[in-house]
């Protein structure tokens, strides 16, 4: 009887059990965009046919509109960031440049020349992009007098000044054995003007005239007084000037001179097409005459001086050059000359005119003239 109850005991659970069992129907997922495109599909085979759906960012025109402004955008703003590097890398370039020109247009491959020394000189470095004057003549027998007498001339870069060359070699000369003694820009009344040192026992001058820096030799004693001797001189020509009234050579002469009034100044005759003049003083048979020779290019000083001693004379008067050298005046190339006049024993110079290009004897007939001195030191191409 109990099996009995437990059998239909059991079967009455099972089936309760099955009829409490709840059937979930599986369900698959279909994407949106699959979704979509079934339902366009039976939309379509139920006779409704629908539009795509519109591509708004290709259509839209203000989405265009939007796009075209930020491309803009982003091109303008290239363009500005080009602008700005190029305006700081010019800004840089003017930067290193005017140090460079502060530094007298020396750069560091310029220092390389600091181990040239100058022309005659055996222990003075060249200044940075400095050239030689008569570096195409260096052969040239009278360069090579000039430099035997202790005087070299180099050509400046255009934006250098005095005070960049002084600097330079008050940095560098000590160096190589120089004792500074003193530097003058100007000429005042006891010194000539220029940087001056001594070393074992001679000086050296270093001076700049127009764009040339000049080294001329000294003697211990010239250095110590910065020429104080040769300043003096020049003083006393000044003061013949300023004791008496001043005429001028003619306007269209092509060399310009105060000549005090107690001198006559002649214009001779001659078959030269460039004029001489010939000045005299009063009551003295003293002469002083500035004489054309030729273009510069043609002769050389030498040859002109001896064409000069032969030819310029009358028939019956005999010139003879006793000696001669070169030299420099004031930064100039001359030559400097002896002559025997009959009886005179007379000096003179010749110098090229830098106007016209022709080469000018001046030449009297005394030695240790102060106003031949005066004439010398003063004569100058007008305007020039």
């Amino acid at each position: 009887m109990f099996k009995k109850f437990k059998k239909k005991n059991q079967s009455k659970t099972n089936s309760r059990s099955n009829d409490c069992k709840i059937h979930f129907k599986k369900r698959s997922y279909t994407p949106r965009n699959v979704q979509k495109q079934q339902t366009s599909k039976k939309k379509i085979a139920g006779g409704i046919k629908l539009k795509p759906p519109k591509n708004t960012k290709k259509e839209n025109p203000r989405f265009e509109k939007v796009k075209r402004i930020k491309r803009r955008e982003k091109i303008v703003a290239v363009l500005l960031i080009f602008i700005i590097l190029a305006f700081v890398f010019l800004m840089i370039l003017s930067t290193l440049r005017f140090v460079t020109d502060m530094r007298g247009g020396t750069t560091s491959a310029d220092l390389q020349q600091e181990k040239l020394y100058v022309e005659g000189f055996v222990s003075i470095p060249t200044y940075p992009r400095s050239e030689f004057v008569y570096a195409d003549k260096l052969s040239d027998s009278m360069v090579q007098q000039m430099l035997s007498q202790g005087i070299s001339v180099y050509r400046l870069n255009t934006r250098t000044s005095h005070e960049q060359v002084y600097n330079y070699y008050m940095e560098t000369l000590p160096s190589y054995g120089w004792e500074f003694v003193s530097t003058s820009i100007t000429s005042t009344d006891e010194a000539m003007f220029g940087q001056y040192w001594i070393k074992d026992e001679k000086g050296l001058r270093i001076y700049l005239e127009n764009n040339d820096i000049w080294y001329e030799t000294l003697t211990l004693d010239e250095a110590k007084n910065m020429l104080s001797e040769r300043r003096e001189r020049e003083l006393q020509r000044q003061r013949i000037l300023e004791l008496s009234g001043e005429q001028s050579l003619l306007p269209h002469y092509p060399w310009s001179l105060d000549v005090p009034s107690n001198y006559l100044i002649n214009y001779p005759e001659d078959d030269n097409r460039w004029e001489s003049v010939y000045i005299q003083k009063i009551d003295k048979e003293n002469r002083y005459m500035i004489i054309p020779l030729g273009p510069s290019r043609e002769r050389t000083f030498d040859e002109y001086l001896e064409n000069f001693a032969e030819h310029y004379p009358d028939d019956d008067t005999n010139w003879e050059i006793i000696s001669r050298q070169n030299n420099n005046l004031d930064g100039r190339r001359v030559y400097e000359f002896q002559i025997r006049m009959e009886e005179d024993l007379g000096e003179g110079i010749l110098l090229e005119n830098r106007l016209n290009s022709i080469t000018y004897a001046i030449v009297t007939n005394q030695t240790d003239s102060e106003f031949y001195e005066y004439i010398i030191n003063n004569i100058r191409e007008p305007n020039f």
